[in-house]
């Protein structure tokens, strides 16, 4: 998935600004079928900024 902006608010509620990384995983079971889809986000600020 492409990266996507969603910035977050810090301790003082202003919004800072972040990109991030959808990763979506499959995991199958023992006959290889699909039994979940693992889906996590990976903050790459860092990399989009600099």
């Amino acid at each position: 998935m492409a990266v996507q902006r969603y910035d977050i608010r810090d301790l003082d509620g202003a919004f800072l600004e972040r990109h991030w990384r959808p990763i979506n995983s499959p995991i199958r079971d023992e006959d290889g079928r699909l039994a979940f889809l693992l889906h996590q986000v990976e903050d790459v600020t860092d990399q989009v900024t600099s």
